[in-house]
């Protein structure tokens, strides 16, 4: 059994509670769509409030326990989950902001997830990577908008490389190979 399967069915509950968080954000909002409860704005802002919540607890729990533990790193995954959903509710649902905006912002919750991920470990890098590299495609961008496309691309590579200098896990570079190949092809 190599380490990543050991890991895996070591820790599958955690990763597991951190998806749940994720979508239990996603199934909020959805909610307060349904009920009517709030108007789109506060919606919004809610769910983006949630998303820094969680990460502000994740945070804290880091620094109080002064070591990585894998259910810290899932809360904080779950709060970047939470905070693309809303931000792109933005865009799809609401249409509020433009989507060069929206661009900027889930590009900023990507590489803050990969900055994240030198403390809280490979749960987190695993997020932050797969969600910059799907960020074109979440947004639906069309072919005239290639160039800066291609250059956040280079961005998001050249910083998933830069992490995988502190988290040292060789399915990073797989990870980060297939999304420059798939982004940029």
């Amino acid at each position: 059994m190599t380490a990543v399967q050991s890991s895996l069915k070591a820790n599958w509950m955690v990763w597991l509670g951190g998806l749940c968080v994720g979508l239990s954000g996603i199934f909020l909002a959805r909610y307060s769509i349904e009920q009517g409860l709030l108007g789109p704005q506060a919606r919004i802002l809610l769910g983006i409030l949630l998303g820094l919540g969680l990460l502000v607890a994740a945070e804290w729990l880091r620094r109080k326990t002064q070591t990585v533990y894998t259910a810290v790193a899932a809360l904080a995954g779950g709060a970047s989950v939470v905070l693309y959903s809303v931000i792109l509710s933005a865009l799809h649902l609401y249409q509020l902001w433009p989507p060069m905006l929206v661009f900027a912002l889930l590009a900023l919750v990507s590489l803050g997830s990969m900055l994240l991920a030198v403390w809280h470990g490979p749960v987190l890098a695993l997020i932050g990577i797969t969600g910059a590299y799907l960020v074109p495609l979440m947004l639906g961008s069309s072919g005239s908008d290639l160039l800066p496309v291609l250059i956040y691309v280079l961005i998001i590579t050249g910083s998933s490389l830069v992490l995988q200098r502190y988290v040292q896990k060789s399915w990073l570079f797989a990870l980060t190979l297939a999304g420059a190949l798939a982004g940029g092809g």
